[in-house]
């Protein structure tokens, strides 16, 4: 049985969540199976790996780590996505995991959900169990499922606009907030935002009047209302549901760089504020206790570091005003070799040692893992890309 789009877009999903597991579990990073879903869908990826002679790398890794579970063998085994593969990449995959001893452990079939909570079949997370706002108490979007942006306004009971608010990125409408999104492309007005999934999780840029304190920035980031987001890869195609989201990093616009927030998906449960300190939101969950950061950037760190470093990109060597002229003069980005997110709060900033010009593409691909590249990994990265592109 083979999937539709939405279904391998569900099971794309499901799989990032499950790389992102195996990272925290065995602190191993799968770039490769990465890169694949990110190319081919998940789908495809699963059936090539099923039908290569070898054991992946991260089958490898995982079984030394005791968390074979965690394979694509056994994550598909064990959910009711088996019934999308034929018997040849089932027999692949049982004989796998046998041959090292693991014991599948089939899913009840009489369960009327994927694992992880996904249903492949409606494509669906029903929202309207949630106590939102009354206005939209009786919304009910797919995760997904595909929409355009007239679509959410009829749910909405909203007459078709003619423009203003409603096209634009961020909506604010009855104490929830609606994201509509490109990734990967450029929107409706030609600017490409740079928006990306890092793993799991989206990396959205805001407009570049976003900042920190803003009355409806703070709404944004606060937790005490619904953030719906919808995505897509082409700006002449419907919209996916992501999901309802949750800030996992804030960072604020400085130096020419837009407000970013990254979202997480990992509980489609409403979360209740509790008090917490000004740098960070503690949210009690049903099933855990998340913590938001948010992140202020020191002005005059870029400036030292661009002082001591200069303008050329540290990892490719590019440099704007030799490409762009007058229009590219002081442009650049800057990296810090210890990323803000990964410090667990405060720490002494050397913008001299701790900080590197890095163009905007070689910016996004060090941040294209979690944790970040090292500026030699990605490097690295290059090399073997030229030598396979030569080979």
């Amino acid at each position: 049985m083979s999937m539709t789009p939405v279904e391998d877009d569900v099971f794309t999903a499901f799989l990032r969540e499950k790389a992102a597991e195996a990272q925290r579990a065995v602190k191993y990073r799968p770039i490769e199976f990465l890169k694949m879903l990110g190319s081919i869908g998940g789908y495809k990826t699963a059936v090539s790996l099923l039908t290569k002679p070898k054991v992946s790398n991260g089958f490898t890794r995982l079984f030394i780590g005791g968390r074979l579970d965690l394979t694509v063998e056994a994550v598909i085994l064990e959910s009711r996505w088996a019934r999308f593969f034929d018997d040849y990449l089932i027999s692949s995959a049982e004989k796998r995991l046998s041959n090292v001893g693991y014991k599948v452990v089939r899913p009840d079939q009489s369960a009327g959900a994927f694992s992880g909570g996904m249903d492949a079949a409606s494509g669906a997370e029903m929202l309207n169990n949630s106590s939102y706002d009354s206005d939209v108490q009786s919304l009910s979007f797919n995760v997904g499922q595909e929409y355009t942006r007239v679509g959410v306004l009829a749910l909405l009971g909203i007459p078709r606009p003619t423009g203003g608010k409603w096209y634009s990125g961020h909506v604010y409408h009855a104490g929830n907030h609606f994201l509509f999104c490109n990734v990967g492309s450029a929107g409706r007005t030609g600017h490409n935002y740079n928006n990306h999934y890092l793993d799991s999780r989206l990396v959205w840029y805001a407009r570049s009047d976003y900042r920190l304190g803003q009355p409806l920035v703070s709404k944004l980031i606060g937790q005490e209302e619904s953030v719906f987001v919808f995505y897509r890869q082409s700006d002449r195609d419907p919209f996916m549901f992501a999901g309802i989201a949750l800030p996992y990093e804030v960072v604020d616009a400085a130096d020419g760089d837009p407000l970013k927030v990254v979202w997480d998906f990992s509980s489609q449960h409403i979360q209740k504020l509790v008090e917490g300190a000004v740098s960070a939101t503690v949210l009690e969950g049903a099933a855990s206790m998340k913590i938001v950061k948010v992140y202020e950037r020191d002005r005059g760190a870029r400036l030292r570091c661009v002082k001591r470093w200069g303008r050329k990109c540290f990892v490719c060597g590019f440099e704007f005003e030799k490409v762009y002229g007058e229009l590219g003069r002081g442009f650049i980005h800057v990296h810090h070799l210890k990323p803000l997110s990964e410090q667990g709060g405060e720490y002494d900033l050397n913008p001299e040692q701790d900080l590197r010009p890095v163009c905007p593409n070689c910016h996004a691909m060090l941040h294209r893992s979690m944790p970040a590249l090292t500026i030699e990994e990605l490097q690295r990265q290059m090399h073997l890309a030229r030598l396979q592109s030569n080979a």
